[in-house]
């Protein structure tokens, strides 16, 4: 049995087709364009702003007490007032000028109910000077060693506040014009400024010479 021949055109065309098949694959590869971008000069108009500083908050008015009064050697010159507690009055034991050192604060104590403020004032009663400290006639408990309760521990024992004589000293600026030395007992925490009187219990209101 004799095989098919195939007829001219067909193979014609299929040589036509793996023709272009091959030249399809073996094409070269197209290089990728370069594409050339002008470059543009930026010209930055930023500028740093200023800094603004914002200035510290004042102390509040009235609260600091004057400066010390300073001398021709360098020194300062401070009134010390002395005052006694004795049997739950307080008077006034002695006033000295002093000379020295005195550091400034850099700034008043807080207020806490139990410290005392002394305020010293003029002839009309306006506040010259102030300053605030821990009571001297607190009540001061602590464990001693030396008193022993029966277990051998050590026992509490009560060292001031009791009605036993208390000192405390307070350096105010020396004013020629003052008259008038006010203790207060503090009852609250909130600052009074030096045209209120501070809340509280009025200790002692001594007239200086």
């Amino acid at each position: 049995m004799s095989s098919p021949r195939l007829r001219p055109s067909t193979l014609l065309l299929a040589l036509g087709v793996i023709a272009l098949i091959a030249a399809w694959l073996l094409r070269p590869e197209a290089a990728p364009t370069a594409v050339s971008v002008p470059q543009k000069m930026v010209v930055s108009t930023y500028q740093t702003a200023p800094v603004q500083r914002t200035p510290a908050a004042a102390p509040p008015p009235g609260v600091p007490a004057p400066p010390s009064v300073p001398t021709p050697g360098g020194k300062s010159e401070m009134q010390a007032y002395r005052l006694a507690v004795r049997a739950g009055t307080v008077s006034l034991d002695a006033v000295e000028r002093i000379t020295g050192d005195f550091r400034q604060r850099r700034g008043p104590l807080p207020w806490m109910p139990g410290m005392w403020c002394v305020r010293l004032l003029d002839a009309d009663m306006r506040v010259l000077a102030e300053e605030t400290a821990a009571a001297p006639d607190a009540l001061c408990v602590v464990l001693d060693p030396h008193n022993k309760d029966p277990t051998g521990g050590p026992q509490a024992t009560q060292f001031a506040g009791g009605g036993e004589e208390a000192m405390l000293q307070v350096r105010l600026p020396p004013r020629p014009g003052a008259k008038w030395l006010k203790v207060y007992r503090l009852a609250g925490m909130e600052r009074a400024d030096w045209n209120t009187e501070p809340i509280g219990e009025v200790l002692a209101s001594i007239s200086l010479p």
